[in-house]
């Protein structure tokens, strides 16, 4: 099965399902997008606009913090903590917007 037939189906609905997962109003616009997808996924000049996106303007990657407290606690583990706090929105969801 290739990656297109993976990500959804030409009908939009959740493989063996026949459940709608997206309202039909935007079946159109998620057409657009997924073909938009397919276009750019692999185009150099996109992914290094995308870079430079999120390494300037969403200050990506995020930094880890080693949670030594936590580590201690847990001591089978070494825990990290990843701050998207420190993202230009202060959350995680610029991330999937930006590309």
């Amino acid at each position: 099965m290739n990656l297109k037939d993976q990500i959804v189906n030409e009908s939009w609905y959740f493989w063996d399902y026949w459940w709608r997962f997206i309202p039909e109003p935007l079946v159109p616009i998620m057409d657009e997008i997924r073909e938009a997808f397919f276009k750019l996924k692999d185009d150099e000049n996109f992914l290094k606009d995308l870079k430079n996106l999120y390494s300037s303007y969403i200050w990506r990657p995020s930094p880890l913090t080693y949670a030594e407290n936590l580590t201690k606690k847990l001591w089978w583990a070494k825990i990290y903590l990843k701050n998207e706090w420190t993202n230009h929105t202060w959350a995680h969801k610029i991330n999937h917007c930006v590309g």
